[in-house]
């Protein structure tokens, strides 16, 4: 069989447990970007009472309250995988069987505190 001569990424289909390891690489990326913003929201709203009040009202923008879900949400897959990894180092649940389960049951948590965490910034979003 000739080797590609042309790899494209989108005509490989990737199995379950690769799409998971790639999302917790980018969960990782999310949250080294979003702690800095993090940080920097902080001293922000630290600096003065008009500099808070000026962050509380910008807390209302779709775009940055899109953001701080993705980052919380991003935090949270990283921390159930990283438990799932951790716990595969000590080489349990390293079976093909096992290893696509325990990437599903990562994904649906992650899916349901996804959820969870929308509905609560809506409802902290509003009260604001």
């Amino acid at each position: 069989m000739p080797r590609p001569v042309n790899l494209a990424l989108t005509s490989l289909r990737f199995p379950l447990t690769a799409i998971g390891s790639i999302l917790h690489r980018l969960s990782g990326l999310a949250l080294l970007f979003g702690t800095v913003f993090f940080v920097y929201v902080a001293d922000v709203s630290l600096s003065s009472s008009d500099a808070f009040l000026d962050l509380k009202r910008s807390l209302r923008s779709p775009i940055l309250g899109f953001f701080f879900w993705f980052v919380t949400v991003s935090a949270c897959y990283h921390f159930i995988a990283g438990i799932r990894h951790l716990i595969m180092d000590f080489h349990v649940g390293t079976s093909l069987r096992t290893a696509r389960l325990t990437s599903m049951v990562v994904l649906v948590l992650t899916l349901f505190y996804a959820l969870a965490v929308g509905a609560w910034l809506l409802g902290v979003i509003d009260g604001l």
